[in-house]
């Protein structure tokens, strides 16, 4: 059996059965837009743990939502109030094959009376149910792995969990090669869109071109920027920050702190 981690609290609930064996988790809807509650990431971490000593438990996400709008704008808040409990276990370190199903119920199977308020907000709700499995478990795939192009650049990207990553970076442009390692962390979440804060240290190369010199440097960087999964596995990025570039050629040191602006097309391979 896989045992209830908290006891019930205000914002989320354990489900059982006729039996009174646990069957899944209940989570309270955000009402703020801001995120998940501090209470319900509690629990997604002590399920994720959970998921982690027993390979043999597998999940599946399913949001709800009260009777207020449209059928088509219930399904699609449903669905991303699911993602957004999806997307947190997936940041702590899920692995992706572990979530067997993501879906939007919308109006369907409500827990309260929809014509009161407090009935609404009960069936506002996010429910992880526990499916065990009967076969050998899935064998663990390596964290998330993507590779990127940008303007100009090439990228490997690496997710480390819990809002982290890290990336190998080699950019070129009229005469300069930056070689450089840049680290993530997305901090907020706007439905899909992630925004992420960085820092970025590299090794410059300069071949007369842009700044007419020739010789090495660095280049340091802090950036805020935006990311955006329009598909499974394609990611669109844009960051800016301003960054600071230093050169060295024969004698002559040179040093400028500029805006820059990064965009990138990510392909997740796994």
């Amino acid at each position: 059996m896989f045992p209830p981690p908290l006891a019930a609290g205000d914002d989320h609930g354990i489900l059982y059965d006729v039996h009174g064996s646990a069957t899944g988790y209940e989570l309270a809807a955000d009402q703020t837009g801001e995120g998940l509650s501090n209470g319900n990431k509690a629990l997604l971490a002590e399920i994720y743990r959970h998921l982690e000593s027993d390979p043999m438990v597998n999940i599946g996400i399913y949001g709800y939502t009260d009777s207020s709008g449209s059928d088509g704008d219930n399904r699609t808040k449903s669905t991303r109030r699911a993602r957004k409990v999806e997307d947190y276990l997936l940041a702590l370190g899920l692995p992706e094959e572990r979530v067997i199903e993501v879906k939007g119920m919308g109006t369907l199977d409500p827990i309260a009376d929809n014509s009161s308020a407090e009935g609404r907000r009960m069936n506002r709700r996010v429910e992880v149910s526990i499916v065990r499995m009967t076969s050998a478990p899935v064998e663990r795939r390596p964290e998330r792995f993507a590779v990127g192009l940008g303007y100009p650049d090439i990228r490997a990207r690496v997710a480390l969990g819990y809002g982290w990553d890290v990336e190998a970076k080699f950019a070129f442009e009229q005469g300069i090669q930056v070689y450089s390692g840049r680290l993530y962390w997305n901090f907020l979440d706007f439905g899909p869109v992630k925004v992420v804060a960085g820092a970025e240290e590299g090794f410059a190369r300069f071949d007369a071109g842009l700044y007419s010199i020739n010789g090495t440097g660095s280049f340091t960087e802090g950036f805020l920027g935006l990311e955006y999964p329009f598909a499974r596995r394609l990611s669109l990025s844009i960051d800016a920050g301003p960054a600071r570039i230093q050169a060295t050629s024969e004698g002559f040191s040179y040093s400028s702190t500029q805006l820059i602006y990064n965009t990138a097309l990510y392909i997740y391979l796994f």
